[in-house]
């Protein structure tokens, strides 16, 4: 698949042969998104998160991606092995989407200072479990956008 990622933990159920009527819907649910290089920063009154492709059609497939949710929940799903580790919801804030020349920038703000440590904290976790090994799954209205690292 080169640059793109299934990202649904249906799909190890289904290519490891555990297979029953039940999940004939699961395959369906299947979404594929960009392998990128996921950072995410903390700025001013909030955070950045850049999700960085290294080819051009991955890099169009995010923009299309992010370009429909544009303006919507942002969350990040940490997983290690295929198996949630956190998942963080960017609520305390506004969230945006601008397109870059590698892929895109996510960010989320606010103008309230409690609501700004709440988002720096979930920077924090997320930081600390991509260090720890963790890989990332930004996703905008539960809609996964990119996976990675």
């Amino acid at each position: 698949m080169g640059a793109i990622a299934a990202c649904e933990r249906k799909t190890a159920l289904v290519s490891s042969g555990v297979w029953n009527q039940s999940m004939a819907t699961s395959v369906n649910n299947t979404v594929l998104v960009p392998q990128c290089n996921v950072t995410v920063e903390n700025q001013r009154n909030g955070i950045r998160i850049n999700c960085i492709c290294r080819d051009e059609t991955a890099v169009a497939l995010l923009q299309n991606l992010c370009h429909v949710q544009n303006q919507g929940l942002v969350s990040c799903c940490l997983t290690l092995n295929g198996q949630p580790v956190l998942n963080c919801n960017l609520t305390a804030g506004i969230c945006a989407c601008e397109p870059t020349q590698q892929g895109v920038c996510l960010t989320c703000s606010s103008a309230d200072p409690k609501c700004c440590q709440i988002i720096e904290k979930c920077a924090e976790a997320i930081q600390a479990l991509q260090k720890a090994g963790c890989s990332c799954c930004v996703s905008i209205n539960n809609q996964p956008v990119c996976c990675g690292n």
